[in-house]
C-alpha cells in the first residue's frame, strides 16, 4: 500500500502538467519543418518543465511534514528519482533536432499517463474535486481529516453565511497540493478571510477575499486570478511570498460560478491593499505586468530579473502604480512606467523609464536611454549612473527637485526652472550642462567632457542664489556663457586651457542686463582707450586667461566677457571707483575684459528675416528706411526689394542688401486613415529583415519604424545624429487597438519638434510635428528649422509595407507641381555690415501691407 502511494503521489505530480505537454507537443509536432522553428517552439515546453520540477519539490514537502511522513520513505526516493526523470527529460528536450525526437518524448509522456491511469485508481490520498459551500460540505471536509493535505482534483470553496469560517480554516490550513485548480470566493465584503498558508502548489487560483489574501508558502501556480469585488475592503496582505513560478497574473470580478468580467491580463490591481509580497519571483512569464495600490502599498519584489523561464536575458514591461517602494535590483532591460512610487531604486537597469506624478526619489544604476521629467513632475530627489553617451538628461520646469547626483557617460544635461534646488553633484562625462533659473546657491562639479570635439558647452544662467560654480576638471569647451547669476562673485576652471578641438568659440560672461557679480579689486589699461593693461580679482575669471587667448586666435570666435564691477579703474588720465556694469557705457567699456566685435578680428554683423506676406513694406536699417512696392509672389517680392535704388540706398548707410524666395521649405506628409483610426494587417516578425516598415525620409535623414506584433531581437535601435542621419526604432502592434497617432508621434519624436529642441532630435535639422486632428488623415507637418532657402527643393518619400491598414502615404504642398518635395515660399531678407565690428543699429522687423510677420 505505501508503495502505491507513491505511485499516486508521483503521477499525480504529472498530471497538472500532460495536457499542457500534449498541446505543446502536438503544436510543435504540426509546426517542424525545419531546426530553426523546433528550437523557436522550445520555450513553451521549457517553462511547463520548470512548473513540473516546482511540483516534484511541492509533493516532497508535502510528504516530509505530514504526521506520517516516517511511512511514505518509499514515496520520497521514488520522487527523486522522478525528479532525475525530469532532468532527463530536460536534456531530451535540449538536443530535439527533429519531428522523430518529438515522438519519442510524446510517447514516453503517453506512457506515464497510462500508468497513472491504473495507479490512481487504488489511492489513499482524496481523488476526485472537493467542494465546500455549505455546512454539509464543510463536514464532509472535516471527516477527510489527514486526507485534504493532497488532493487529486479541483477545490472550490464559496464562503457564505452558512459556513463556520473557524472550521473552514482549521480545514485549509492542512491543505498542502492541489493537483489542478484552486477557487475561493467570498458571498460578501463582511466575510471573515482565510489563508492558506500550507499551499505548496496549485494548478489554476482563483481567489475572491476581503480583507487579506495570504498563500505564505505557495511555490509554483499556473494562472492567478485576483478577484476584485471588495477591493475596498482588501486593506490588508496580499501574500505570495514563496512564489517563485507563475504563468500569469490577472484582475477580474470574479462570480458567484467563479467565472470573470471586466479582465485585466497581466496585472495586480488592487486599490486598498497595505502590501504586496512577491519576494522570491525570480521571473514572469509573460514579461509585462502591471501593479497598482493605494500610494503607501510596501511592494517586495526584490528576486525579479530580466530573464525568461530558462534564466536567459528577456526585456520587461513594468507599469507600477500607487506604491510605496519600487526596489528590483535584478531588473535590467526594457521599459518602466511609474506613477506615484514615492521611491524608485533600480540599480542594473539600463532600459526606458517613464516617470510621472507622483514619484519623489528616483535612483538607476546603468541607464542607456534619456531621461526626461515631464512638467509638472513631483521629483525630489535624482541619483542616475548613465551609460549613454549619446542620452540626455532633461530636468526642466522640475519645479520641486532638490538634489541631482549624475554620473557615467552622458551627452548633456539640462536643469531649468528648478526652483527648489539646493543640491547638484555631477561627476560623468559629460557633452555639455545647462544650469538656468535653478535655487543652487553653490556648485562644485567633477565632470569632464564627452569628447573634446566641437559641440561642447557649458550654460549657467539665470541663477539668481549662486554664490560660487567650479568646475576644475572641464577640459574644453566650445560655448560657454555665464550670465543674470545676480550673486555669482567667484568661479573656478582650472584644467579650462583651450576651446574644444574644431569648434568655433562662443563666450558670454556678464554684460549689460546680464549681469552676475564678478567684481574686479583694480583695473588698470596702460592708457586712454588702450586695449592693454591689467586686472586684480579674486573672482577666479583670471582662471579663463589662457581659454580666451587660445579662443581669440580664432577670427570667427565670438567672445564678449565682462567684470560686473570695480573698486578702481585707471587709465592714467582717469580714476574712477566703485564703477557697475548697469551704469554708463563709459562704465561698461571699462569693465570690459573682451569683446570680440571691438576686435581687429571682429565679423561683420549680419541679421536676416523670413517674411510671409508679399505686400508693400518697409525696412529700417542704420538710420534709413527702405520702401518697395507690393507683389503677387515671393519672388515679385525679392525683385521689388533688390531693384538697383534700393540696394544702393542701403549701400549709402554702410548695409549690404540681399534677398531670395523659397525661404521657409515645408511639405506635408498624410495617411488616409484619421490620427484616432486604427491599424491591422501587422505581422509578428522576430527578424528585422521579416519585419514590416513605415518610413519617412527627408534629403539624406531618415525614420524607419519597424511594426511586428512580437519582439524584433536582431534591432539595435538609434536616434538621428549629425554622423548618422538615419534612425530607426521598434514598435509593438497590436492589431485593432494601435492607433495611427501612435506611429506617427514617434516619427514626429525620433525627427524633432520646434528650433532648439534637445533630446533625441537635436542633430535632426528638420521640425516633424503631427498635426492632432481626428478628420479624414492623419498628418505630419514637416519643416527645415533653417528657414533660409537652403532646403528648397529637398526629396521627401513616406512609405509604408504591403498589407498595413490605415497607411496609404503620401505628401503634399501648396505648390501642386512639387508634390514629394520640401518647397519654400517665402521671402528672406539679409542685411550685413559692410564694416567688421561695426553693430547694426536701428533694426525694424519688416512690416508689409497686409501687415506681415516677419521672424529676425
Amino acid at each position: 500500500m505505501k508503495r502505491n502511494v507513491f505511485f499516486v503521489l508521483a503521477f499525480a505530480l504529472v498530471v497538472a502538467g500532460c495536457k499542457n505537454y500534449d498541446d505543446q507537443f502536438n503544436d510543435l509536432n504540426s509546426q517542424i519543418s525545419s531546426l530553426a522553428t523546433q528550437v523557436s517552439g522550445l520555450s513553451k515546453v521549457q517553462s511547463d518543465l520548470a512548473s513540473l520540477s516546482s511540483t516534484v519539490a511541492s509533493l516532497q514537502s508535502s510528504i516530509s511534514s505530514l504526521p506520517s511522513a516516517t511511512d511514505f520513505g518509499a514515496a520520497v526516493s521514488g520522487l527523486q528519482a522522478l525528479s532525475a526523470k525530469v532532468d532527463e527529460l530536460q536534456k531530451q528536450l535540449d538536443k530535439v533536432a527533429s519531428s522523430e525526437d518529438l515522438d519519442k518524448v510524446n510517447n514516453s509522456l503517453d506512457g506515464v499517463k497510462d500508468d497513472l491511469d491504473d495507479l490512481l485508481k487504488s489511492s489513499n490520498v482524496f481523488n476526485g474535486d472537493l467542494t465546500i459551500n455549505s455546512a454539509a460540505t464543510l463536514e464532509f471536509a472535516e471527516s477527510l481529516k489527514g486526507k485534504v493535505a493532497i488532493i487529486n482534483g479541483d477545490v472550490k470553496i464559496n464562503i457564505n453565511s452558512d459556513i463556520d469560517v473557524d472550521k473552514l480554516q482549521a480545514v485549509t490550513s492542512q491543505i498542502k497540493t492541489i493537483t489542478k485548480n484552486l477557487y475561493i470566493r467570498a458571498a460578501n465584503s463582511s466575510i471573515k478571510p482565510i489563508a492558506l498558508d500550507s499551499l505548496s502548489g496549485v494548478g489554476d487560483l482563483s481567489v475572491t477575499l476581503p480583507g487579506s489574501i495570504s498563500f505564505k508558502m505557495l511555490q509554483s501556480a499556473a494562472n492567478v486570478t485576483l478577484g476584485n469585488n471588495y477591493q475596498s475592503k482588501l486593506t490588508g496582505n496580499v501574500d505570495f511570498s514563496s512564489l517563485k513560478q507563475v504563468k500569469k497574473f490577472a484582475t477580474a470580478n470574479v462570480g458567484t460560478d467563479f467565472t470573470t468580467s471586466s479582465n485585466t491580463d497581466d496585472a495586480i490591481s488592487l486599490s486598498k491593499m497595505s502590501a504586496l509580497k512577491l519576494g522570491k519571483l525570480p521571473y514572469y512569464a509573460n514579461a509585462k505586468l502591471t501593479i497598482e495600490g493605494n500610494k503607501n502599498t510596501a511592494l517586495e519584489l526584490d528576486a525579479l530579473k530580466s530573464v525568461d523561464a530558462s534564466g536567459k536575458d528577456k526585456s520587461y514591461t513594468m507599469t507600477i502604480n500607487r506604491v510605496l517602494d519600487f526596489t528590483v535590483p535584478g531588473l535590467t532591460v526594457g521599459t518602466v512606467n511609474v506613477t506615484d512610487v514615492k521611491n524608485v531604486k533600480l540599480d542594473a537597469f539600463t532600459g526606458t523609464i517613464n516617470v510621472k506624478d507622483g514619484v519623489e526619489n528616483v535612483t538607476v544604476g546603468a541607464l542607456k536611454n534619456n531621461f526626461t521629467a515631464p512638467e509638472g513632475n513631483d521629483l525630489e530627489t535624482l541619483n542616475l549612473t548613465m551609460d549613454g553617451a549619446s542620452k540626455n538628461v532633461v530636468l526642466n520646469e522640475a519645479k520641486g527637485l532638490t538634489s541631482v547626483s549624475i554620473s557615467g557617460k552622458v551627452k548633456g544635461v539640462y536643469l531649468k526652472n528648478n526652483d527648489d534646488l539646493t543640491s547638484f553633484k555631477l561627476d560623468a562625462t559629460i557633452l555639455g550642462l545647462t544650469i538656468e533659473n535653478t535655487n543652487l546657491s553653490t556648485a562644485d562639479l567633477a565632470y569632464t567632457n564627452a569628447n573634446l570635439v566641437k559641440d561642447n558647452w557649458l550654460v549657467i544662467k539665470g541663477n539668481t542664489d549662486l554664490t560660487s560654480f567650479k568646475a576644475d576638471k572641464l577640459n574644453g569647451l566650445g560655448w560657454l556663457e555665464i550670465t543674470g547669476n545676480n550673486d555669482l562673485e567667484n568661479i573656478s576652471f582650472d584644467a579650462l586651457k583651450k576651446p574644444a578641438s574644431g569648434a568655433t568659440p562662443g563666450v558670454i560672461i556678464g554684460g549689460k542686463g546680464l549681469a552676475n557679480a564678478f567684481n574686479a579689486t583694480s583695473i588698470k589699461q596702460e592708457g586712454e582707450g588702450s586695449s592693454k593693461g591689467s586686472f586684480s580679482s579674486d573672482s577666479g575669471l583670471d582662471d579663463l586667461k589662457d581659454y580666451l587667448t587660445e579662443a581669440a586666435k580664432n577670427k570667427s570666435a565670438s567672445l564678449k566677457v565682462f567684470f560686473d564691477s570695480a573698486d578702481e579703474f585707471n587709465d592714467t588720465k582717469t580714476t574712477a571707483s566703485n564703477i557697475k556694469i548697469s551704469g554708463s557705457d563709459t562704465d561698461v567699456a571699462r569693465l570690459t575684459v573682451i569683446n570680440r566685435d571691438g576686435s581687429s578680428d571682429a565679423k561683420k554683423a549680419k541679421r536676416a528675416f523670413l517674411v510671409h506676406r508679399r505686400g508693400a513694406g518697409t525696412l529700417r536699417v542704420n538710420g534709413t528706411t527702405i520702401t518697395w512696392p507690393a507683389g503677387n509672389t515671393a519672388a515679385d517680392f525679392v525683385s521689388n526689394l533688390t531693384v538697383g535704388s534700393r540696394v544702393a540706398q542701403a549701400k549709402n548707410n554702410g548695409v549690404t542688401l540681399t534677398a531670395n524666395a523659397k525661404g521657409n521649405p515645408k511639405a506635408t506628409a498624410r495617411v488616409a486613415q484619421a490620427n484616432n483610426g486604427t491599424i491591422s494587417g501587422v505581422t509578428s516578425a522576430t527578424k528585422k529583415a521579416d519585419a514590416q516598415q513605415i518610413k519617412l525620409t527627408v534629403g539624406s535623414y531618415s525614420v524607419a519604424v519597424y511594426l511586428s506584433t512580437a519582439d524584433i531581437t536582431d534591432l539595435t535601435e538609434d536616434d538621428i545624429a549629425g554622423s548618422d542621419p538615419s534612425a530607426e526604432t521598434e514598435f509593438r502592434v497590436t492589431n485593432g487597438t494601435t492607433t495611427v497617432q501612435n506611429i506617427l508621434t514617434v516619427i514626429a519624436r525620433e525627427f524633432g519638434g520646434a528650433v532648439g529642441a534637445t533630446g533625441v532630435n537635436a542633430s535632426s535639422p528638420y521640425s516633424v510635428v503631427m498635426t492632432n486632428t481626428l478628420t479624414a488623415s492623419g498628418t505630419l507637418d514637416i519643416a527645415a528649422k533653417d528657414r533660409s532657402n537652403a532646403h528648397d527643393g529637398k526629396a521627401i518619400k513616406f512609405t509604408a509595407s504591403n498589407g498595413i491598414t490605415g497607411f496609404t502615404p503620401s505628401i503634399n504642398n501648396a505648390n501642386v507641381t512639387e508634390d514629394d518635395k520640401m518647397i519654400g515660399e517665402d521671402a528672406v531678407i539679409i542685411i550685413e555690415s559692410d564694416v567688421a565690428g561695426e553693430t547694426l543699429s536701428n533694426i525694424g522687423n519688416p512690416t508689409t501691407t497686409p501687415p506681415g510677420t516677419a521672424h529676425g
